[in-house]
Formats: structure tokens, sequence, C-alpha cells
């Protein structure tokens, strides 16, 4: 296993966005979009803003830094990254409904350890191996190349075993040495 830190890349974060907006803005509405959060408003709008070049662009993105993520770390099994940029928030604290732009800035900057596997289909996963002060879950995220699906839920079981999480939670079974 190899652990690095890694890079922001704004071009691969743009083209997934691109891409997941495009997405959002080409479902049919069976209601009211009123009723959708202001994000969701904002995300299907900005969609007509895009051309069908500028979505094939961008696919060529993500693409393109797949397989070279796929090529750096061909020697890796498992990467590992913090899942989020920061420290945890509270539930809603990046929520901005009077301005959806930068409620999704903040949502992609926060996140920004989970565009590779979001945009890839790397498989990945994000575990609770730390605590803050506050008692709150610090994710890890383990990305393998794709379909080593079994690699990390090994991976992932192993660490449980050695470092148990599901008591810390309300609700699930205490029976789990701290």
């Amino acid at each position: 296993m190899f652990i690095r830190d890694q890079a922001p890349d704004p071009e691969l974060t743009e083209g997934f966005q691109v891409m997941f907006t495009a997405l959002v803005g080409s479902r049919t509405m069976s209601f009211d979009e009123s009723s959708l959060r202001p994000i969701v408003r904002h995300l299907r709008s900005r969609a007509q803003e895009f051309s069908s070049a500028e979505l094939a662009a961008s696919i060529g993105v993500v693409q393109a830094r797949a397989r070279a993520w796929a090529l750096d770390h061909a020697n890796a099994d498992v990467v590992i990254t913090p899942t989020v940029t920061t420290p945890p928030t509270l539930v809603g604290q990046l929520r901005d409904d009077a301005d959806p732009a930068a409620e999704l800035a903040a949502m992609t900057a926060f996140t920004g350890n989970t565009v590779l596997a979001n945009a890839t289909g790397f498989p990945a996963v994000s575990l609770p191996l730390g605590w803050s002060s506050g008692g709150l879950p610090l994710g890890v995220s383990l990305t393998a190349g794709w379909g080593r699906e079994d690699l990390l839920l090994g991976v992932s079981a192993a660490l449980e075993e050695a470092l148990p999480w599901a008591h810390r939670y309300g609700g699930l079974p205490r029976d789990t040495p701290a």
C-alpha cells in the first residue's frame, strides 16, 4: 500500500461538475420543480448552459485522469487519502439556499478527495478510522483499481476488526470493546 496526498485537480473537478450537472439536468421531473432544493434547481438551470462539445470535453478530461491515475498507481493495491478536506461539519453547515453556487463550491471543496472515485468509477470506501476531539468520525478513503471491490472489502473488514467503530454509533450493537 502507498500513502500519498491527493493533489487538488481543478480540471478534473470541473469536468466532473459538468458531467454531474448534465446528469441532473437531463432528468425529467413529474412534479413541480419549485419543490426541489435551490441547489438542485441551480444545477438543472446550469445544465442548460453547457454545449454537447463542453460535455464531451469534460468526459474526455475525466477519462484521461482515470487512465493517468491507474498508470500512476499501477503498483499500489490501495491508495489512502483523507475522505474530506477538513474536519467534519455540522449537518446543513454547507447549505446555502440563498446562494446555491456558493453551496456547490463549498461542497466541492469539502469533498475534494472523493472526486476521483466519483468521477471515474474506481471502487472506493470511506472508513471512520480517526476521531475528532468532539467525537466525530474522521474518514479515511481507500481507493483501488477498477474491479478490485474484493480487495477493498477485505481490507475494510480487516481494519474494522483491528479498529472497531460500530460501538461508537447509537443504535448499533455495543458488544465490541472500545
